[in-house]
């Protein structure tokens, strides 16, 4: 199972490299994010089950860069694809895209 959450409420302007080590700092695991700068919504997927329920506890309207967020399970068809990205899932290692703040896998 991908331990997926989404982040709702990111400030204009944040990029995935701030989502990630946001949840780094607070001592998770990130295997991959994602944001969707448009509408603010983010998702994080976590290296394991620890991490995820931590996410979701500790991190949901907690402030970030100024501004409240809130952290909920994934839910399908929230965001563009529903299932992590615009095509369904994360890019291969390596392939994906981080001009713009939108698809990177985190190793």
């Amino acid at each position: 199972k991908q331990w997926r959450t989404h982040v709702d409420g990111l400030p204009h302007g944040v990029t995935w490299a701030d989502l990630k080590d946001w949840a780094r700092d607070a001592g998770l695991e990130v295997e991959y994010c994602e944001i969707e700068p448009s509408t603010g919504l983010g998702m994080l997927e976590l290296a394991n089950p620890r991490s995820y329920e931590e996410a979701l506890r500790r991190l949901s309207d907690v402030p970030f860069r100024g501004r409240r967020v809130h952290v909920m399970e994934f839910e399908k068809g929230k965001g563009r694809g529903g299932k992590g990205g615009p095509r369904g899932g994360p890019p291969p290692p390596g392939r994906g895209r981080d001009r713009g703040g939108r698809r990177v896998h985190v190793m």
